[in-house]
């Protein structure tokens, strides 16, 4: 298993290769018990789809969601916004990192961890430090230690803000 924070990032190549186990699309309540989401984000309902981590039998691992490429060459104030649900006893945590001039930098959005409650929790993120570049962003859920850290993402959003 290669070292995701050295991980040699090939955008032309992108095989799931480094992490764990895959992130799934789901709609209503997740499988297992007090953890996970009922309902997604966009219109509160059971019919709503969201994308979340099932934590049954994997435990302790990590998975990694990555974006297309963004390019912000005539942004001059991308904003990424993402609605998060992070419900459970042993819930793990949440990191976004990002890929730009060549190198991945690490948990540009502050670290989420530990039960968040039975509630989706909005996240906002000024990326004007990456006007005029071509950046993909990567969400990396690290697991707990039991089937009760289910966590989802809902409502993804890149925008430019200046308007």
């Amino acid at each position: 298993m290669a070292d995701y924070k050295n991980h040699v990032f090939n955008p032309a190549n992108l095989e799931n290769d480094i992490d764990d186990f895959d992130w799934k699309v789901n709609n209503g309540a997740t499988p297992t018990s007090n953890t996970g989401p009922d309902v997604d984000h966009t219109y509160g309902t059971a019919s709503g789809k969201y994308i979340y981590l099932e934590t049954s039998y994997c435990y302790n691992k990590k998975s990694f969601m990555l974006t297309p490429c963004f390019d912000f060459a005539s942004s001059s104030k991308p904003t990424l916004q993402y609605w998060y649900h992070m419900y459970g006893a042993q819930m793990g945590s949440l990191h976004v990192d990002a890929f730009v001039d060549g190198l991945w930098q690490l948990n540009i959005v502050p670290i989420v961890s530990g039960d968040q409650g039975n509630s989706w929790k909005k996240a906002v993120k000024d990326l004007s430090m990456y006007a005029g570049k071509k950046v993909y962003f990567r969400f990396r859920g690290l697991t707990g230690s039991t089937q009760r850290s289910d966590m989802a993402i809902d409502d993804i959003l890149i925008s430019d803000t200046t308007s």
